[in-house]
């Protein structure tokens, strides 16, 4: 059975794509979600664990996804009063691009397909793509996407940004601007599906050095620079948690070790299709 580096090697020398090469050297987590919650492809353990408080995730049917099907997160009619905990969980391990003690370079992509419509008019404030995090560690900073609907200037706003350590000098609790990318006024509704990239390079670094950009569909929509951030995980104790409060649908959703270019990224979502297809799994 090849190893993942093998796979990627082999797509690569067939891909004559230098964008599309880039990506797929870079690769260390993909799910399609068409057959189940587990990773199509990942260096680390690609099995998914799914915590379920009241209204489980599910796998969609009858090609509801971007390309296939996707991964679906619902509340029912009760989503107007409560807020879950039902969260898709993977191990970081080997998934995401953190070494101790390292300066790290990354990106977080997928589709999403969510209606800021109907939500903005809920009572649910906080809604999680993705999101980094260690029960245990919760002051050792995270990384993380989410929209807000409601109680913040220009809401519904989309959030993708790190925070560092709390206990260090000077360091102040929760995100702040110096760290985190604001996208205000989001307008994403129906049916409608949008290609969404975070991005970054320099994290767990000194000297001003920190960079992060956010693309919707191409588009470059926000960035921050010229931060320093310092992170110490046990990266054993982390995981990727995806569809926390989120209510939506997600699809082709990817993990790389690699800081995008606006080309690349434009690249991906012109083509038409998903990595899948790039990697013919």
């Amino acid at each position: 059975m090849e190893s993942a580096t093998q796979t990627k090697e082999k797509y690569i020398m067939i891909n004559p794509s230098a964008e599309i090469a880039l990506i797929l050297a870079s690769l260390l987590f993909y799910a399609d979600f068409d057959e189940s919650f587990n990773a199509t492809f990942s260096v680390g353990n690609g099995k998914a664990q799914i915590e379920v408080d009241q209204y489980g995730p599910f796998i969609t049917s009858g090609n509801k996804g971007k390309f296939g099907e996707a991964a679906e997160f619902i509340y029912e009619d009760k989503l107007e009063t409560i807020w879950t905990k039902d969260v898709v969980r993977y191990r970081a391990k080997g998934n995401f691009p953190y070494n101790h003690g390292e300066v790290f370079d990354g990106a977080i992509g997928m589709w999403l397909q969510i209606d800021m419509e109907n939500l903005k008019e809920r009572s649910l404030i906080w809604l999680d793509p993705v999101h980094l995090l260690a029960e245990s560690d919760r002051d050792n900073g995270k990384i993380w996407m989410d929209f807000v609907t409601s109680e913040l200037p220009d809401t519904p706003i989309f959030r993708f940004g790190t925070t560092g350590r709390r206990d260090l000098p000077g360091s102040r609790g929760g995100p702040n601007n110096e760290y985190v990318v604001t996208v205000p006024h989001i307008d994403f509704s129906g049916d409608s599906w949008h290609h969404v990239v975070g991005t970054w390079k320099n994290l767990n670094s000194s000297g001003k050095k920190g960079v992060i950009h956010v693309y919707f569909d191409g588009v470059l929509v926000g960035e921050v620079k010229g931060f320093d951030h310092t992170l110490d995980w046990n990266i054993d104790d982390w995981e990727i948690r995806i569809g926390l409060g989120f209510k939506g649908r997600i699809d082709d959703f990817f993990i790389l070790d690699s800081f995008l270019s606006e080309e690349t990224i434009q690249e991906v979502y012109r083509s038409g299709k998903s990595l899948g297809d790039f990697l013919e799994l």
